[in-house]
């Protein structure tokens, strides 16, 4: 069996909504704080999503999202996990992107990931997605991620750089 594949649906709770419900608890008004996720957060939601096996360590931050090599059994993958607390494209009122925006995001790259490792396109093996989480083929050596070089040079030989 592989990796998990969250059908969206706006209308519907995802899971982590669903998650957010649990620690929001029977109080409907109670408000559940949105901080920086840390590692251990998303190591548990990787392996309670069916996402990973384990989670090692974050190698890249952006402004939308964060980029974590992770373990599928003693294979190396990517954990992406967009963000849902501030970032510098958030409003200074609200102060986080909706759950719902953000697993949006989540599910419109898996599917463009998807469709472009389907047509042939050079592009990560696309996994799993989960809520704002989506899982890729690990492109490099052991830690180690490969070097966009080889691409790069790629799209001189075409002119496009």
């Amino acid at each position: 069996m592989g990796a998990p594949v969250e059908k969206f649906d706006p209308r519907k709770p995802s899971a982590l909504s669903q998650k957010r419900e649990i620690e929001r608890g029977s109080s409907w008004g109670k408000k559940v704080k949105i901080s920086e996720i840390t590692l251990e957060e998303v190591r548990q939601d990787a392996v309670q999503f069916g996402l990973a096996t384990n989670v090692i360590f974050q190698m890249k931050a952006g402004k939308e999202a964060s980029i974590y090599l992770a373990m599928w059994k003693e294979h190396p993958i990517i954990l992406k996990a967009y963000r849902l607390w501030q970032t510098s494209q958030t409003s200074k009122k609200k102060g986080f992107f909706a759950p719902g925006k953000m697993e949006a995001l989540a599910a419109k790259e898996f599917d463009i990931l998807s469709s472009a490792f389907r047509a042939g396109v050079s592009v990560p093996t696309p996994i799993g997605r989960v809520g704002n989480y989506l899982t890729m083929r690990f492109l490099g050596d052991g830690h180690d991620a490969a070097q966009a070089v080889r691409g790069q040079q790629d799209r001189r030989d075409l002119g496009i750089l």
